[in-house]
């Protein structure tokens, strides 16, 4: 495609061995690359869908989006698929904590921080993947998810 920039990134060896089940086992290295490559392409966009969809489907308001990317700010989620699941997980009982310590729900407007909390402990393991996603997007300046928290912000 002509609009693709092309990178370069490393990747452990289990989401290569991932990669690998994705693509053909053609004899030419270039075809091989290029069959990584939209191997690559192709579940980041699902995954981004899937993104979307999930947080959708939690249906948090503005000010419970807002408590939750407060109370994530700054954690870190272990990208390594063995503790990757298990984090996300408790990540219902860190924002439970930041609550309770923090005064989040009176800081942002959230009147029934118990239901947002008895919602994540409940959500699956994708809403709570898009929950982090936007989360995460929003700690790193995303105008989209700054907007859905604070839709009268100034660019």
């Amino acid at each position: 495609m002509a609009t693709d920039r092309p990178i370069s990134i490393r990747l452990p060896k289990a989401v290569l061995v991932e990669l690998a089940r994705r693509t053909s086992r053609s004899k030419s290295v270039s075809d091989r690359e290029y069959g990584r490559a939209d191997a690559i392409r192709a579940a980041l966009q699902r995954y981004y869908e899937v993104c979307r969809r999930h947080l959708a489907a939690l249906g948090l308001s503005r000010h419970e989006l807002a408590l939750c990317c407060d109370a994530l700010n700054g954690v870190w989620l272990d990208a390594d698929t063995d503790h990757a699941a298990a984090q996300l997980a408790v990540v219902w009982a860190g924002i439970a904590d930041a609550i309770h310590l923090n005064g989040l729900a009176e800081k942002h407007g959230v009147d029934d921080p118990a239901a947002l909390v008895e919602r994540l402990r409940a959500a699956s393991y994708g809403d709570l993947v898009a929950l982090v996603d936007f989360a995460e997007r929003f700690w790193a300046d995303d105008e989209p998810a700054a907007k859905a928290v604070a839709p009268d912000r100034e660019p």
